[in-house]
């Protein structure tokens, strides 16, 4: 049954219903001939290659909602395609149930199988079948297929009546239908004809004037009501009404379809009422347009409607979008796209400029978008302005930044070296690299540094990440999601403290932190085990109380380092160790090496300092315990409270003295116990008041320290905290690579003065606090320069050489660049009140220094010239002034003078040029 529903089915349009209102009809392309299709005649039809779209009834007669009008439908199609098949193409009979009614129909041709009164007259049958139709009745043609089953001897069970009732018997139904397909076709054919009694069932019904065109109501339409051709525009939907005016159709019969001179044109239908449909579509093509609509395959009067479509010329420019990257790299191509399929008619044109340069850009196109290509040779911030039709599109045009990672630099400690669970720190100036993003990645073996990246006033970045274990890490920087140059680093990273003492010939007198005791011109080696410290290399050096003596590390099995050495002086040493450049833990160490031994009294012990009376919470104090002529002993300090007990730390200085230091956290009265050699000595225990928090924030500092130091030279400062309240100052100097000296002088009225020596040149920061907390202005910055050196200033001038009296040009310079700060000064031995000696910067910027004497008599003048209270090359000069030409030339030939005429070229005005 299914396969003899789709062929009745073959040469109907396929619908698709949207929402039982609006259908879409798909058509096949082409003709189809009357032609057998798997032993079924299809019926002809033209199709279109024009879009178009039909209502289809769901109906019985195409569906068999009702049981008894499927079988109907089934067993007409057998009687037809038997008829078919015995007379070669003839006239067949069929049954067709529309809503439960039966018909019988001659049809070879017909648009709607279902459609009543659509009946075609074929004269060509077979003679066999002409012979066996001769009781065929055109009065009775609900009997004429049963007659038609007969002739092909199938015999009848039941009558054409009884197959017209809805109580029909399935069963019998079937059965009589399976015996058409046994059935055998006659072959010889001839011409016969029918009477008119045959067709007098039939009606004649024009389809085409059941329905009305309605233009009134029409949209997107410039209608033309004399002439047969409409106006629209392209991208404009226009919509058609159709009415039904017979009642013997419905809306479902109405399609349509539309031919255009350019792409397929969409064309869809929806019913608004029982009556009434809207045809729809949007022509995309300027030209003629041709629509037809359809009832019943009929064309409706006034179809087709003929519509000239007209190509619309409006412009939008603020339709257009703008999509792509909005940055771009100097040397690489960047692509943006401009969408314009809602910004009507015109052009394109782009400038890309930043004020100074203009970019070079081409334009590809696929459809309405365009593709917008440039390249840039020069950083910074590009404007991009277009235009559509003349027009900008935006009143805020779309902005390119243009990068180049590779003019990014990085400097600093932190991308070589870094110690496990401290922050370093290194600096990345992208300014030259243009506008963009800086990201720095800091990957170890195991985890991953956190980082993080403060931005400074002057456009450069300073990063700090702290590493959480050690190894090898890789750092990369990235400036707009590219590497720069340099990147990625590779980072030694290491932990000092994780240095371990695993073997020590030196012993711990175990009551002095970090104080060991040894034996003059003994050796001693200490064994270091490096193994969880990271990769890195182990120095070693032993100050000496007269000099500083580098040590050799030897490297033993197992990751194991170890140091030896001889002391070879009594008195103070201190052994420094470092590891990849750092210090280690305890480092540096405290030795004393000793020849002697005195006697031991602890009633000479002498305690010195503040800190055995006063003291100030979170405030590190201290005493000296001095027991030089005690005897060797070792101190015990105990600071005991009536909450809590302090912790003292004991530190070795030299000749049996030794600093104690503590802080502590809560204010009161303590007592202070100090033993030398388990004995108590004199005044023991101290009492010790405890006071609260002073205010850091009132303390001022002043100075020309704060200016510039020179390195090795004792600068000062002055530390006023009378503002402040009682509390204890402390400092710290801290150089590129050393600490400075720092000694704080107190001048009993609370104020301090701050002595800083440098050790080296380059940026220092100094800390100074009051109590626990920074005073104002600390940490300060401060510049140091070089110490002085007198072997760099050069001095020259025709005043450095004997002359005669009359002749004599008593000038010379001295040019003090790269000699370091320093004062310059110069003196003039020669007969008394016989000259005068002038001096002048030549420039302020500059570090030249004129000098002018005017001898008046005759004799021997001695020049000091010195630097920093230190002879300059050829100081002291000794310059002869004589009477005339020949006393020049003997004493030119017994006394050469220190000179650098070769600066002037041996010219007579060389001093005003080199001035």
């Amino acid at each position: 049954m299914n396969h003899i529903k789709e062929s009745s089915m073959r040469n109907a349009y396929t619908y698709n219903t949207t929402g039982g209102d609006v259908l879409y009809a798909t058509p096949d392309d082409g003709y189809n001939t009357n032609s057998t299709v798997d032993g079924y005649y299809t019926v002809p039809q033209k199709r279109s290659s024009s879009s178009s779209s039909s209502y289809s009834s769901n109906s019985s007669s195409r569906y068999g909602n009702k049981q008894y009008g499927t079988q109907n439908h089934v067993v007409g199609q057998a009687v037809q395609d038997e008829g078919r098949r015995a007379g070669g193409g003839g006239d067949g009979s069929s049954i067709h149930s529309n809503n439960g009614s039966v018909h019988s129909s001659h049809n070879n041709y017909s648009h709607q199988n279902s459609y009543p009164g659509n009946h075609v007259n074929n004269n060509y049958v077979t003679q066999e079948t002409s012979r066996r139709y001769q009781t065929w009745n055109g009065k009775h043609h609900h009997s004429n297929g049963i007659e038609a089953g007969r002739k092909l001897n199938v015999d009848p069970t039941l009558t054409a009546t009884e197959l017209s009732q809805p109580s029909v018997d399935e069963l019998n139904v079937m059965a009589y239908a399976a015996g058409f397909h046994r059935a055998k076709p006659v072959s010889e054919t001839f011409k016969t004809s029918f009477g008119a009694e045959t067709y007098a069932s039939q009606k004649t019904t024009d389809w085409g004037l059941c329905c009305k065109i309605d233009l009134s109501r029409c949209t997107g339409l410039d209608t033309n009501p004399n002439g047969e051709v409409h106006e629209a525009n392209t991208e404009v939907p226009v919509t058609i009404h159709v009415r039904v005016l017979d009642q013997q159709v419905s809306v479902e019969d109405i399609s349509a379809q539309i031919e255009s001179p350019g792409s397929p044109v969409p064309i869809s239908l929806k019913a608004l009422s029982t009556e009434l449909v809207e045809v729809q579509f949007t022509p995309l093509d300027g030209g003629m347009h041709k629509v037809s609509v359809r009832c019943r395959g009929e064309m409706v009067r006034g179809s087709p409607i003929k519509v000239n479509v007209a190509k619309d010329m409006s412009s939008y420019p603020r339709n257009v979008k703008v999509g792509g990257n909005a940055s771009a790299f100097i040397g690489e191509e960047l692509q943006f796209q401009v969408d314009t399929q809602e910004a009507g008619q015109g052009d394109i044109s782009v400038d890309i400029t930043n004020g100074h340069n203009r970019l070079p850009v081409r334009i590809t196109r696929e459809g309405r978008v365009f593709t917008v290509h440039t390249k840039a040779k020069d950083t910074g911030s590009y404007v991009v302005d277009i235009k559509w039709n003349g027009q900008s599109i935006t009143d805020d045009p779309m902005r390119i930044a243009v990068r180049d990672p590779s003019k990014c630099k990085a400097t600093g400690e932190g991308l070589s070296r870094a110690r496990e669970d401290t922050p370093a720190i290194f600096t990345v100036d992208p300014t030259p690299a243009g506008p963009g993003e800086l990201r720095v990645q800091v990957e170890g073996p195991n985890s991953m540094a956190k980082v993080s990246v403060d931005e400074n006033r002057d456009g450069t970045y300073t990063v700090t990440y702290i590493p959480v274990e050690v190894g090898m890490f890789t750092l990369k920087i990235f400036w707009s999601d590219k590497q720069i140059p340099g990147s990625p680093y590779h980072i030694k990273v290491t932990d000092p403290r994780k240095v371990r003492v695993v073997k020590s010939s030196i012993k711990n007198d175990q009551t002095v932190n970090g104080m060991h005791k040894m034996t003059r011109n003994k050796e001693f080696k200490i064994v270091f085990d490096t193994t969880e410290a990271g990769p890195g290399m182990m120095q070693a050096d032993l100050d000496t109380p007269t000099s500083r003596v580098p040590l050799n590390v030897e490297a033993e099995m197992q990751g194991r380092q170890s140091v030896t050495f001889i002391p070879d002086e009594q008195g103070e040493h201190e052994l420094k160790v470092t590891w990849s450049g750092f210090p280690i833990k305890g480092s540096p160490l405290k030795l004393y090496s000793k020849t002697e031994e005195i006697p031991v009294d602890h009633t000479k012990v002498k305690i010195r300092g503040d800190g055995m009376e006063v003291g100030k919470v979170f405030k590190k104090t201290e005493f000296l315990i001095d027991g030089s002529t005690a005897g060797p002993g070792n101190p015990s300090v105990r600071m005991s409270g009536l909450d809590e007990d302090i912790d003292v730390t004991l530190t070795r200085l030299e000749n049996h003295k030794y600093r104690a230091t503590y802080t502590p956290e809560k204010p009161g009265t303590y007592l202070l116990h100090l033993a030398w050699s388990d004995r108590q000595v004199n005044g023991s225990p101290f009492k010790v008041n405890i006071a609260g928090e002073s205010h850091a924030n009132r303390v001022k500092a002043s100075g020309a320290a704060l200016g510039m130091l020179v390195a090795h030279n004792t600068s000062r400062l002055v530390i006023d905290g009378r503002e402040a309240g009682a509390g204890d100052l402390t400092a710290r100097c801290m150089g590129p690579a050393q600490l400075a000296e720092v000694h704080i002088g107190n001048n009993q009225d609370n104020t301090f003065s701050l002595l800083i020596t440098p050790k080296e040149q380059g940026k220092h920061v100094l800390e100074v606090k009051y109590g626990s907390d920074h005073i104002q202005g600390s940490p300060f910055v401060l510049r140091v320069a070089g110490a002085p050196d007198a072997s760099q200033v050069v001095c020259h001038g025709f005043g450095l050489e004997h002359g005669i009296l009359t002749k004599f040009r008593g000038r010379f310079v001295c040019e003090t660049k790269g000699a370091g700060s320093g004062q310059l000064k110069v003196r003039v031995h020669g007969p008394k009140g016989a000259f005068r000696v002038e001096m002048k910067r030549n420039d302020t910027r500059d570090r030249t220094i004129d000098v002018l004497y005017n001898p008046s008599e005759v004799g021997d003048y001695t020049i000091h010239v010195k630097w920093s209270d230190k002879h300059v090359p050829g100081s002291p000069f000794l310059i002869k002034i004589v009477d005339n030409e020949e006393q020049l030339r003997d004493v030119q030939e017994k006394f050469p003078t220190y000179s650098t005429r070769a600066r002037y070229g041996g010219r007579e005005n060389g001093w005003a040029e080199d001035i």
